[in-house]
This record gives C-alpha cells, structure tokens and sequence, in this order.
C-alpha cells in the first residue's frame, strides 16, 4: 500500500505534463486529413506528437516543426499551422521575413508569436503592433514603405512571455484581415513590428562550432532558418524604432519565432 500512494501521485503528474501542451491559443488542432476533435482525440494526439518528439531527441536534433514530414503535418488542409525552431536570448522591435513555398500554393491566414521572458506585466508585455507583407523578398524594401501592405495592426496588445528553448511556448495569435495568398515555388515577405526595443522574440544565427554544434541554433545554410513540407522561412533585417527608417545590417539578420498559421485551400 505504501508503494501505491507513493508512485501514483507521481504517474498523474506525468501524465498530465504529456498530455497538456499550450495549445489553447492555437486556432488549429493537430488532426490528421478527415478525423474529427473530440477530447479523447485530443489527448491521443498529443501522446503521439510527444512519442515521436521523444524519441527523435534520442537520435538527434529534435524537427522543431508541425509540418517537419507529412505523417507528422498539424491540422487539415483548411487549417494548418508551422512552429518554427524556438527564440535564443534575442527580442527587437520587429523582423523581415520571408516564406518561401514549395510545390503548393498556400494561404496565409496569421501569425503567432511572443514578447521577451524578462518582460515585466503591463510594461513590455503590453504593447502597439503591426503585420505588413509584400510580393517577393524582403531584401532591399526594408525602407520602402511604399511597397508594403497592411495585415493587421493592435493598441494594446499582450504578448506572453517567451522562455529560451520553449519549443511549445505559448503564442499570442495575430490574424489578419485577410489571407495572404503565396503561389507555389514563389516568395512572400513579411513584416513584424512593435513599439518595444525587446517587444518580439527572435532568434538569431549561433555558430558554436566545433565537432558538436548545438542543433537548435546552429548556422543557417542560405538564409533558411526553419523549413516543413510546404515552405522554408527565411531571416530577414530587423527594423528598429521607426519602421521603414532605422533598420539593423544585414549581418545582424534574425529569424521570425512562433507559429505561422496557413491553408492549402482558398479560405
């Protein structure tokens, strides 16, 4: 009996830590095509994206992506979603970033991301924040004001905070006002940016080296900071306090961090 209340508090515990990921602020459900969402799907589901997540770390570096293959893609083709690698110690105003797709067209329907771990409640967190795209890259229209179109744009706006290496963080979801429709084998730029020095989370290019670099944040071979079935990402400058004016160098380039939420049907 003393072996039964010892170990059973401890195997609730465990349970729950697996079977609880944040995804109460993600607008799709990781289903595979044609299941519907009950909640013993749910759970079932999560097992099974822990599982394989467990068991890639033992064989190396963990695929930070939903979208990593096909039998691990996150929702339906109404309503998918891609979570990039997750932040290192870096948070800026904004990014540039591009997506680049593959053999599909998809439809952009928003965005998710976070605000600095060091925030303090009411101060960084709470915030003015805008999204902004144009046809093509970003490079070489980081002052071009002209050639971007708004997304979507908030007051007072909260961005929880965002743990270094949280692969699964909590997201604040920024939707837009209407989906951002990318061609196949086409590129898309995008936008982020807040009234905050350290207002949005990034994630910046780290060579450690050496015969073990960390896979996490390791270089990036062309620009690609994350990539998944349908399209890679790609890092883009920073824009500092006034946009479309002080933008940082291009070798200080950071990588979008969160979720990109998508279709691969016209909504």
């Amino acid at each position: 009996m003393g072996f039964s209340r010892a170990v059973l508090p401890l195997a609730v515990v465990a349970a729950l830590v697996v079977v609880s990921p944040t995804q109460a602020f993600s607008p799709a459900v990781g289903l595979s095509p044609g299941r519907t969402l009950t909640a013993t799907t749910s759970k079932m589901v999560s097992f099974a994206i822990g599982a394989k997540r467990r068991a890639a770390s033992a064989l190396g570096p963990l695929k930070m992506v939903a979208t990593a293959s096909p039998e691990e893609a996150v929702g339906t083709d109404s309503a998918m979603e891609f979570w990039t690698r997750p932040r290192t110690t870096n948070a800026n105003w904004g990014v540039f970033f591009d997506i680049e797709t593959k053999e599909s067209d998809v439809w952009i329907t928003g965005l998710r991301c976070g605000g600095h771990s060091f925030a303090k409640f009411d101060d960084f967190t709470r915030l003015k924040l805008q999204c902004l795209t144009k046809e093509g890259s970003s490079e070489g229209s980081e002052t071009n004001k002209g050639v971007w179109s708004p997304l979507a744009e908030m007051d007072d706006l909260t961005l929880p905070k965002v743990q270094v290496g949280d692969s699964r963080a909590v997201y604040t979801y920024i939707p837009f006002k209407e989906p951002v429709h990318v061609k196949a084998k086409s590129q898309q730029a995008f936008c982020l940016h807040t009234n905050k020095k350290t207002g949005l989370v990034v994630r910046r290019k780290i060579s450690f080296g050496g015969d073990n670099p960390d896979p996490y944040f390791a270089e990036w071979p062309e620009g690609c900071t994350d990539e998944g079935v349908h399209f890679k990402l790609k890092a883009g400058r920073c824009p500092g306090e006034n946009l479309f004016v002080d933008v940082g160098s291009e070798g200080n380039a950071r990588a979008f961090v969160g979720v990109i939420d998508y279709s691969l049907k016209a909504p």
